[in-house]
């Protein structure tokens, strides 16, 4: 089950949300095409041009909050629900392996850190004994 779900059957005011989104942001995107604005783009018109167009006709089908434009919002909310999943994954792997990973490697390598104890021992037996809880109080605040 997913955290984020597509609402099938948006009211008014979110086809207008959808509008307004569709025209500020392919507005920005075609911008950004037509005047390579972006430090490794170079100006590309005829792209910046269907990015215009492409805003223009999603952003006043879903400014007139009809079900004419339920076909386009239901396209571009389903586009966009795979993009996401696609891009959270790939973040949540970079900060992981960029970020945590690397921090548990240096607490292993330069401070001998072993929070789950995995280092083998020279013992008979692994069991740890904890001390006997006594406080019935203890029990409330366990953490």
């Amino acid at each position: 089950m997913s955290i984020v779900s597509i609402n099938w059957s948006p009211d008014k005011k979110e086809l207008r949300n959808f509008g307004i989104a569709m025209l500020v942001g392919f507005g920005v995107i075609g911008a950004v095409l037509f005047w390579g604005i972006w430090p490794v783009a170079e100006a590309k018109p005829t792209a910046a041009v269907l990015c215009w167009v492409f805003g223009v006709v999603a952003g006043v089908l879903g400014l007139s909050g009809t079900k004419v434009a339920l076909p386009v919002y239901w396209a571009w909310m389903s586009i966009a629900f795979v993009m996401g999943n696609i891009i959270s994954r790939i973040l949540l792997a970079l900060f992981f392996y960029g970020m945590i990973t690397p921090i548990g490697l240096v607490r292993r390598k330069f401070f001998g850190a072993d929070p789950l104890q995995l280092q083998k021992r020279q013992t008979d037996s692994y069991w740890i004994d904890v001390p006997q809880v006594t406080d019935k109080e203890r029990y409330q605040r366990q953490f």
